[in-house]
């Protein structure tokens, strides 16, 4: 069964792209055929000097000190439309504790930077 093509504006940041700005209103998204809302709860990072990859998935159980997730999706991308996406996700983030109401962090984690990755040319991996 085909599923109905639909559009929707995000609130996103203005962007320069050589001498045109991109602005919220001048973004028009439409929804492919194979558009797909996904839920999660936990998100695998990987990333070489090319790209860098977001894995999500659900976490669905545990069993003593292992805890079970389903995988659902990988989204790979440059490391600059990552580093636009953490600026623009911030950006989204802070309307939201500003309009809505503040967002508390489990005990235990923490809202300091982490320290750098180390730069030996593998490949990192790690889970949030």
């Amino acid at each position: 069964m085909a599923k109905k093509k639909s559009e929707s504006t995000q609130d996103v940041a203005t962007v320069t792209f050589g001498k045109v700005n991109v602005k919220p209103e001048n973004i028009r998204n439409i929804q492919g055929p194979d558009f797909r809302s996904i839920y999660s709860n936990n998100v695998a990072f990987a990333m070489s000097i090319f790209d860098i990859s977001f894995i999500f998935g659900e976490i669905s159980g545990s069993e003593g000190e292992t805890i079970t997730v389903d995988q659902k999706v990988k989204i790979t991308m440059s490391p600059q439309h990552a580093k636009v996406l953490a600026m623009v996700l911030i950006q989204n983030l802070k309307n939201y504790e500003e309009t809505i109401v503040p967002i508390p962090l489990p005990p235990g984690i923490s809202a300091a930077p982490t320290p750098p990755p180390q730069k030996n040319g593998k490949s990192h991996e790690s889970n949030s």
